[in-house]
């Protein structure tokens, strides 16, 4: 059973609900009026120097910006305008440091980062947002709109999954942009389905059906990496607890240590998971307490793996607050209020008679390597065996 849907005019927006299982703790402090006035902004984008933008549509809205689609002389481009829910000094230093890494990372010419335009500043202000802007290639939909998508419109199935042959297609895809990125000791830091979008805006999908698993099969299966709002260049001893959305959250960044490149790579993990069933690896819970001591036991018993010694030496040294409570967990906290869920490790969410699947859950097992000294590069990564069939 197969269908075929373009999605090049669904309507992206109504996909940005909050994931299940999933917390944002910058959502919830957000009153209905607040995203209410983020609207649309006017159909002619005037900028101060004399460019014409003609607005299409908002493509998405984040903690700090939204995302339009623009025209300009006929072509097609995403415009990035930030909120205006925090003062114009810190909009303007998102702004900059946002601009400088994307005209960085944009000299790379690497054909899976999303690609810089320009600069500048609107004449006056949209609605909601700050003057300052930054335009760029104007991509696809996310794989997240994929997923979410997907599930909405099959809503009487349950299994969901790209194939084999697409996860590998698209991995190595976001392996290769990431590896140019370590080249130059760039840290993405916010890597996650939401930020790898499909390179072609106007693609088809078919769903197939077999053995109760809905397959998606795109047309075009060119990926770019996207959205540098969090990304810096590495230092060393840097740490920074709120890096990475926390599903997609590093072992060393939940308990305070430095993090490097390997932390991407965690991400990166996570999102081939994904890919496979189209639910969340990790998540916490809606306690706000300890939603991240949940999770941080929960990836323990997925990966069946703990905090190396070193590891729990650095964190000491650091003064994190980690408690031994087994000889199979340590936890962030001394208690954790919530009942944690039961979870199956990782080689258990194959899907049974899944044989293809056996070499992909094998990477899977390197690269959700608790212990980031031990976990692979993104280099490394690209000469696994599955990424070169």
């Amino acid at each position: 059973m197969a269908r075929a849907f373009s999605f090049d005019s669904y309507n992206r927006e109504k996909l940005k609900k909050r994931r299940k299982k999933s917390i944002d703790k910058d959502e919830k402090g957000r009153t209905e009026k607040e995203s209410i006035s983020s609207q649309y902004p006017p159909q002619i984008l005037v900028t101060t120097q004399g460019r014409e933008f003609e607005a299409i549509k908002r493509l998405g809205n984040g903690n700090f910006a939204g995302v339009f689609l623009v025209k300009e002389n006929g072509k097609e481009l995403a415009l990035k305008l930030f909120r205006n829910e925090r003062s114009e000094e810190e909009c303007y230093k998102l702004w900059k440091e946002e601009s400088d890494m994307m005209r960085a990372i944009g000299d790379f010419k690497h054909p899976n980062l999303l690609a810089f335009h320009s600069i500048g500043q609107l004449e006056s202000k949209t609605e909601g947002y700050r003057k300052n802007f930054i335009v760029m290639d104007y991509a696809g939909l996310s794989l997240f709109d994929i997923m979410e998508a997907t599930k909405a419109r099959n809503k009487h199935l349950e299994q969901f999954a790209f194939r084999i042959p697409t996860i590998r297609e698209i991995g190595s895809q976001i392996a290769s942009g990431m590896r140019r990125l370590d080249d130059e000791n760039i840290l993405h830091l916010d890597l996650k389905p939401e930020n790898v979008f499909l390179k072609n805006p106007k693609f088809f999908v078919n769903y197939v059906v077999e053995d109760g698993v809905c397959y998606v099969e795109i047309s075009d299966t060119s990926v770019v990496v996207g959205d540098f709002g969090c990304s810096r260049v590495f230092l060393l001893n840097e740490t920074n607890e709120l890096a990475q959305t926390q599903n997609y959250r590093a072992p060393e960044v939940f308990i305070g240590l430095p993090f490097t490149q390997k932390v991407d790579v965690w991400s990166f993990g996570c999102i081939i998971y994904e890919m496979y069933t189209f639910e969340l690896l990790f998540y916490g819970n809606n306690n706000l307490t300890d939603s991240e001591a949940v999770q941080f036991d929960m990836m323990q018993k997925i990966v069946r793996q703990e905090p190396t010694p070193r590891m729990m030496r650095e964190a000491s040294e650091r003064r994190t607050e980690l408690s031994v409570k087994d000889c199979n967990s340590v936890y962030m906290v001394e208690e954790i209020t919530s009942k944690p869920e039961l979870v199956m490790p990782l080689y258990k969410n194959r899907r049974l008679g899944d044989k293809a699947a056996c070499d992909l859950f094998g990477i899977l097992e390197k690269i959700l390597t608790f212990d980031p000294y031990s976990r692979p590069s993104f280099a490394k990564i690209l000469e696994f065996p599955f990424f070169k069939c």
